[in-house]
């Protein structure tokens, strides 16, 4: 009997230690899946700073963390991010510690490479530290169109940061047009002939190029080159889809602080993409309400939305005079708008 006490008393003490091996390692896990989950919803690298400064155990959780590649991008990204904000010194030593990290190789930095393009307003030292730490992108006239249309305020500075890291322009500007360049640097452009085909993204990212002037030549620049391609030649061929990223470009412009503080030097900018708009789908809306209706529609709302920032009275009438727009147009701001538009 004493026997058996003695060995059920053995069982349960073995029982229990094995009880509270068990218990930390599950605690471990949800820690670690806690910490994942904060790295792709959360944390930015100042964030990760701070938690590693806690212990040297959670220091260790947090470098195993980072050997996930989809929170180390989701991290990276957002660490990047946050150098545009408040306190945006303190984020670029953030950025400096996080891409000094041994998991952090040059092969994860150019994962995101195509979201870092549509961050907008990175500093040059961020983007600097990116390219020093192997990021290479392959930048495209299309691609900067794009961060262009989603707002992406800026993004000449990766241009700027693998010139002054003296990357060879073939690794990251094969596909990259001089004039697109320059354009998008606010370099004036030389009076040429551009082809219809490269006038839509070429527009794109010199309207975007209005946005984030540091210095008055910058404007001039900028605003002189958006004044020469929305009168050149091509600029009469160019179709209502291709004004597309042009125009939500220039939505962004109107919203952004610099149309505030240069109103008087933006605003015959985007008048002049307001009237070269109108005169694409214009010319277009017949056999676009024919064919795609609804396209056709939302096309005209974009340019409405931009004539009703802008305050552009001729440009509204003209629009409302296509009957179909008035039937087609699906969004109650525009259709609320025209009548205080139209009589100012």
């Amino acid at each position: 009997m004493q026997m058996d006490t003695a060995a059920a008393a053995a069982a349960a003490a073995a029982a229990h230690a094995g009880a509270a091996r068990v218990e930390p390692a599950a605690l471990s896990q949800r820690m670690d899946a806690v910490l994942v989950s904060c790295m792709l919803h959360g944390f930015d690298a100042r964030s990760f700073v701070c938690l590693c400064a806690s212990s040297r155990a959670v220091q260790q959780r947090c470098s195993a963390a980072l050997s996930s590649a989809p929170a180390l991008s989701a991290l990276l990204l957002r660490s990047v991010a946050a150098t545009a904000g408040y306190g945006s010194s303190r984020a670029i030593t953030a950025l400096h510690w996080l891409l000094q990290q041994p998991t952090m190789r040059a092969a994860k930095v150019n994962l995101v490479s195509d979201q870092l393009l549509l961050l907008p307003r990175v500093p040059l030292a961020a983007a600097e530290a990116l390219v020093r730490s192997g990021l290479r992108m392959q930048i495209t006239p299309q691609q900067l169109a794009a961060a262009a249309a989603a707002g992406a305020e800026g993004c000449g500075v990766w241009l700027g940061a693998h010139h002054n890291m003296l990357v060879p322009r073939q690794i990251w500007g094969a596909a990259l047009p001089m004039h697109v360049e320059n354009a998008c640097l606010r370099h004036p452009l030389p009076q040429w002939q551009v082809r219809p085909l490269e006038l839509p993204p070429l527009l794109a990212v010199a309207v975007a190029a209005l946005a984030g002037c540091a210095t008055s030549a910058e404007l001039e620049a900028a605003t002189s080159n958006v004044l020469g391609l929305c009168s050149c030649h091509a600029a009469r061929q160019l179709s209502a889809a291709a004004a597309e990223p042009m125009l939500q470009a220039s939505l962004h412009v109107c919203s952004s602080h610099s149309f505030v503080a240069n109103r008087s030097a933006l605003r015959p900018c985007l008048l002049a993409v307001c009237d070269l708009a109108t005169s694409c789908f214009a010319a277009a809306a017949a056999a676009a309400a024919a064919a795609a209706p609804a396209a056709a529609a939302a096309g005209f709302n974009t340019v409405l939305r931009l004539a009703l920032q802008l305050r552009y009275t001729p440009c509204v009438t003209q629009l409302c005079r296509e009957d179909w727009v008035q039937q087609q147009t699906s969004d109650p701001a525009v259709q609320g708008g025209l009548g205080t538009a139209t009589d100012q």
